[in-house]
């Protein structure tokens, strides 16, 4: 039981950690390369 749950709250840090670092990522290519080139990744 224990173990269990314990498992259960590590997934749960790590993926909320992982989205947050994409985030980021993201907000600062778009600073460096531009409006133009974000217009036409997207």
């Amino acid at each position: 039981m224990r173990r269990g749950k314990r498992r259960t709250r590590k997934w749960r840090r790590r993926r909320r950690r992982r989205r947050k670092k994409k985030k980021s990522k993201k907000r600062i290519t778009k600073e460096r390369n531009g409006t133009t080139n974000n217009s036409k990744k997207r």
